[in-house]
């Protein structure tokens, strides 16, 4: 597993699934989060190849590093809900963790993101609960103001 950041002129949403091919080095996402469909089932969305995509040589070496191990790597993108930090030239520094295979990947990826929609939908719900305490205390407030001018 290793985790980097890749400059991508696409924003990704958390989830996304990417890989890389060893032999050519091209990189791909799928618009699909990685727990929706099994590999064969997701779409290929093409982002280029990986040594023009991400430009810190540390990096690229430990990539093509775990490319030599295997025919294809995959990876997860773990940007935060909305997240999308845009530098100057509009590209996205989307933060990616590799893996050599993909029941590595999807053993992390669904251990990882189990606890974080938990923690979303405990965020959502919070959120609504307080959006209906707004509107009953609105509602509440516009009675006692239409009482008192009747009055």
């Amino acid at each position: 597993m290793k985790k980097i950041r890749l400059n991508l002129r696409e924003k990704l949403t958390r989830g996304t699934l990417l890989w890389v091919y060893a032999d050519d080095g091209k990189a791909y996402h799928s618009s699909k989060r990685f727990d929706t469909a099994s590999f064969n089932e997701h779409d290929s969305n093409y982002l280029g190849e990986i040594d023009k995509v991400s430009t810190n040589k540390r990096q690229l070496n430990s990539l093509y590093t775990m490319l030599k191990k295997s025919d294809r790597i995959y990876g997860i993108c773990l940007n935060k809900k909305g997240q999308a930090a845009v530098l100057n030239n509009k590209t996205t520094g989307d933060e990616i963790i590799f893996f050599p295979t993909w029941e590595k990947m999807t053993s992390f990826g669904k251990a990882h993101f189990t606890i974080i929609d938990k923690i979303e939908a405990e965020i959502q719900r919070k959120e609504k609960t307080r959006l209906k305490w707004l509107q009953r205390g609105q509602a509440y407030v516009n009675r006692q103001n239409k009482t008192a001018k009747e009055a």
